[in-house]
């Protein structure tokens, strides 16, 4: 961290704002949440993150070496000389996947570990790098193109990945089901049902041809592997949380009615008081104190950005007859703070987390955030039994 500024910095500072010096920004000092090191993204409630950023980590380092072995693999039984590596591995709603993907292109999709994925590679890496022939204009990919695709591409490819992931997860995981080649490039003919998740992306080039490779893993999968000791961590019998202070902040993400005779219900979609788009309330000691939107940091927890002042802003009051609050995170904040407009509250809760459920100060529920017309909505997966 650098020094305080001298005298002599601080005229210089005050003389080029005066001047609307364009310099004068470079000048001034930064915070460590302003630090052009740390990503700071509005938090997407209709696709919201499924994966930390050390899981994806853990699932990089396992797909650096593993397209070694299919680099091999078709050096060995194609004679292919193939340069390829990981360019990217991070996580994206299917469809948006999906629609970036220039047609034609080969695409298998598949079932695996109880979830679902997809198998993608450039049309022109498939044509002139692997069977030796440019494609014609209108090349169409079925018949004995896609038998080829499916036997000597996506076969191997599928056994060596999974054939790596189990040795890497210590157990035995299931075989690749339901291949399906997708002749027609229309959503509605892929069976992945589940939004958001992984995409391993890798470059490959096979003499002067050059494209990529694309893996997609639905949550599912991770989650499975999750279960094994692939992600060592999780299953750590020595890892322990650390722990955090008790609360006196809360981010809301909307509120909604429940009869005291009535209990949740898991599965069940709970329409709160909130448009998707508006703002969320943060309370301090149960006092209104301004407006937010959710906020990831660096990918690794949920956090709130303070979009109004305190003081421009009128006493809100809560309708008593919304008696059930879904609760997007908490936080521990100091007495004095102002909740000034851009300031960021880090919350305790990480982005993979269950929203809370809130009754009469108690918790009655764990959900998660879904968006399915124009209302914020929480839709139940726990209960806590009262």
């Amino acid at each position: 961290m650098s020094g305080p500024l001298s005298q002599d910095e601080i005229d210089q500072l005050l003389d080029a704002i005066a001047a609307g010096d364009e310099e004068a920004e470079a000048l001034k000092p930064k915070t460590p949440l302003s630090s052009s090191a740390r990503k700071i993204r509005p938090f997407d409630f209709k696709h919201p993150d499924k994966f930390l950023h050390s899981r994806l980590r853990g699932l990089s380092n396992a797909f650096d070496d593993f397209i070694r072995k299919f680099q091999q693999f078709l050096e060995s039984q194609y004679d292919i000389t193939a340069q390829i590596h990981l360019a990217g591995c991070d996580q994206f709603p299917f469809e948006e996947f999906f629609r970036a993907l220039p047609p034609p292109s080969p695409l298998c999709t598949f079932d695996w570990m109880g979830g679902s994925g997809a198998f993608q590679i450039a049309a022109d890496v498939f044509f002139q790098g692997i069977l030796g022939k440019a494609p014609g204009k209108n090349q169409k990919l079925n018949g004995l193109e896609a038998r080829l695709f499916m036997g000597y591409l996506f076969k191997p490819f599928g056994k060596i990945l999974q054939t790596y992931f189990s040795k890497k997860a210590g157990k035995s995981l299931p075989d690749f089901a339901n291949q399906k080649f997708i002749s027609d490039f229309f959503i509605r003919d892929i069976p992945i049902q589940d939004d958001m998740g992984v995409v391993a992306t890798f470059y490959i080039k096979i003499d002067q041809t050059e494209g990529n490779i694309n893996l997609f893993l639905n949550p599912d999968c991770i989650n499975s592997l999750n279960e094994t000791s692939f992600f060592n961590i999780i299953n750590d019998a020595s890892f322990i949380p650390l722990a955090t202070p008790t609360p006196n902040t809360i981010v809301e993400m909307g509120r909604f009615h429940l009869d005291d005779e009535e209990s949740l219900k898991e599965n069940l979609i709970y329409e709160t008081n909130k448009l998707g788009g508006e703002v969320l309330d943060v309370l301090k000691d149960e006092r209104f104190v301004g407006e937010a939107e959710g906020t990831v940091i660096d990918g690794e927890y949920k956090a709130a950005r303070i979009l109004s002042n305190i003081s421009d802003l009128e006493e809100k009051k809560f309708d008593d007859f919304l008696n059930t609050r879904v609760i997007f995170g908490c936080s521990k904040t100091v007495d004095n703070i102002e909740f000034g407009e851009g300031c960021i509250v880090p919350l305790n809760e990480d982005i993979l987390e269950p929203v809370k459920i809130i009754k009469n100060n108690k918790i009655i529920g764990y959900g998660e955030i879904v968006i399915p017309d124009e209302n914020f909505c929480v839709k139940v997966t726990k209960v806590v039994d009262k």
